[in-house]
């Protein structure tokens, strides 16, 4: 039986705040094993969802702060701050002593912007955790899909879009569905099981981007100039299980995603130029002139960073909430891919033959790292005390995909090389990383699995054919057990695989053959006597693979099946809490002579 243990606590500064007037910050400390926190408002006798925020590091004590602009009277209301644990969601409120509540005040907006349509149907507050956006988002802006995924890939559906600006494209996933632009200025949204299509909007022109607000169930979407650029809608605030409108803006070209962050949306744009910050009631709060193209911005501690300047050399830090300058930082060229991890700022500059990786002070802007790379890395992804890039290179006869996983301090830990089955079959796109550290790279050619430790290749699955070697940048994105690839021609569904104890524990488990040995990759919950046994077609036993006591946590075991012939094999996993047997397809690897 669950116990609740219930506190309320009253802000100190609700006497006086007006509707819209004020912006609050929360600090608070949760316990390892968090799984995320519920902010609540409770306002004469009724309880409003404020919002959610998922922990991408249970295994931690969470240190973090939510920032909420306030939409209602504060005059009798509260503040509960819950945290989620376990798979039975106990919900257990944080002590008082562990939250301290800051009023920001709020200063009159920058700029008046252009007139836009007025705000439509209330947001229906449920949100979804597990939702994500184009090239990754969470509060460390360590870019990885913060919940596992694990091979073995199950093929869904596949959605020829043939768009001749595809790499650009960008596309979320939330609610058990998939939003991505349409060849001309629609944007549609399919069921991710079955690749149904739920609804399609038309829009003012080709859609660009999309992102998502968990919390407020808003699906933001980002389109080139209208027909009347200065009074088009370019900026839509969309109900994501209709898509039907709750506002928008018209902010000329959003030709890189938005990001959402508790109660802010912050907007980056191209031929006006500038980064914008918006309540997600649809409320300006600033806007500040970037100059040129501003890439998708990055938040880390209540602070924004984005790119700008002349060439887009100029990377700004500002505070969130006022939109004031904190630091700049002027690069010899254009500023591509950063990311935040370890109060780190990391990025590349694109140099005419390779790029050069950056690493600056988050909070001074002081330089801390630059190491020249191998060739034009435009994105990065960290996990943990590494970063992955991965990137085409055209040789005399074909296109290749690069990967490589680099220190914190800039050093190469491996690389490798993944020749394609055609040529112009390379080229690469974002590099994915999900939580246990899984590497998921895609080309025209294959979709690649990669052990983030090692680089052993796990599995390859081979797409279909294409005329184009240019893969989505922003491409593939991972929500639930669902892996979205996509190039200029098509879109593609495959679903992974995972074990689910009889307690809701997630025991991961797959094989994969590399160089004459057979691997076994196994994530542990908790300490386990584990046993594998290999088994052939008929059922026979063969023998025993391993057996023992593992403790918490990733574990890879090799077994070389000696003279076994080729052909399919069974694993049979047992473990106190489930039981499972894995196909094998085995191929034996013949001698030279």
């Amino acid at each position: 039986m669950i116990i609740f243990t219930y506190l309320i606590f009253n802000l100190w500064a609700r006497v006086f705040l007006a509707p819209d007037s004020h912006c609050i910050k929360i600090d608070f400390t949760a316990k390892k094993g968090t799984e995320g926190i519920i902010l609540s408002f409770i306002y004469k006798g009724k309880e409003y969802l404020v919002m959610r925020r998922p922990n991408f590091y249970p295994e931690r004590e969470w240190r973090d702060s939510i920032f909420w602009y306030s939409r209602d009277k504060w005059d009798g209301g509260d503040l509960r701050l819950t945290a989620v644990r376990g798979y039975e969601k106990e919900e257990v409120f944080i002590p008082e002593r562990n939250i301290a509540i800051r009023d920001f005040g709020v200063k009159g907006e920058r700029e008046e912007l252009p007139p836009t349509p007025s705000s439509l149907p209330l947001p229906n507050k449920e949100g979804d955790i597990y939702a994500w956006r184009m090239v990754g988002y969470d509060p460390q802006n360590t870019g990885f899909y913060p919940f596992s995924l694990y091979p073995p890939v199950e093929f869904k559906w596949l959605y020829n879009w043939s768009n001749f600006w595809a790499p650009m494209y960008s596309g979320c996933a939330a609610y058990g569905m998939l939003f991505v632009p349409d060849r001309t200025n629609y944007l549609l949204a399919f069921d991710l099981e079955t690749g149904r299509l739920i609804w399609r909007r038309e829009t003012t022109s080709n859609t660009m981007t999309c992102a998502l607000c968990v919390g407020d169930s808003i699906l933001f979407v980002g389109c080139v100039i209208g027909f009347n650029p200065d009074y088009d809608t370019t900026f839509y605030a969309l109900n994501p299980h209709n898509g039907e409108l709750k506002w928008g803006k018209a902010l000329r070209t959003v030709e890189f995603s938005p990001i959402a962050v508790d109660s802010f949306v912050y907007v980056p744009t191209f031929g006006r130029s500038r980064i914008f910050c918006f309540k997600l009631s649809g409320d300006s709060l600033w806007a500040f002139p970037t100059h040129i193209d501003a890439f998708s911005p990055v938040w880390w501690d209540g602070k924004l960073y984005h790119t700008g300047g002349d060439g887009n050399r100029v990377l700004y830090a500002r505070n969130g909430i006022s939109g004031d300058s904190i630091w700049t930082f002027t690069a010899p060229d254009e500023i591509w891919g950063s990311t935040i991890t370890k109060n780190k700022v990391f990025f590349s500059v694109e140099t005419p033959l390779r790029d050069t990786l950056y690493a600056l002070d988050a909070q001074t802007g002081a330089l801390i790292l630059k190491v020249n790379l191998p060739r034009w890395a435009p994105q990065l992804t960290t996990f943990e005390d590494k970063l992955f890039v991965s990137y085409g290179y055209k040789t005399n006869d074909t296109i290749l995909t690069y990967v490589q996983s680099l220190s914190l301090s800039g050093s190469l830990i491996w690389e490798k090389v993944l020749r394609p089955v055609k040529i112009d079959g390379g080229g690469s796109a974002y590099p994915l990383i999900t939580k246990g550290g899984i590497l998921w790279v895609v080309n025209t050619d294959k979709l690649y699995i990669l052990d983030g430790n090692s680089s052993l290749l796990i599995e390859e699955k081979e797409l279909p054919p294409t005329n184009t070697w240019e893969a989505c940048w922003f491409f593939p994105i991972a929500y639930k057990g669902y892996i979205i690839g996509a190039h200029r021609d098509f879109i593609y569904v495959y679903k992974t695989d995972t074990i689910v104890a009889n307690n809701g524990d997630t025991i991961n488990f797959y094989t994969y053959q590399n160089s004459g040995d057979i691997f076994f990759f196994l994530f542990l919950p908790g300490e386990e006597k584990v046993s594998l046994e290999l088994f052939d077609l008929s059922g026979r036993f063969l023998c025993s693979v391993y057996k023992g006591l593992l403790l918490k946590g990733r574990h890879l075991l090799s077994f070389n099946p000696g003279r076994l012939p080729s052909g399919v094999y069974f694993c049979l996993l047992k473990t106190s809490k489930v039981k499972k047997a894995v196909k094998i397809p085995w191929i034996r690897e013949r001698r030279k002579k």
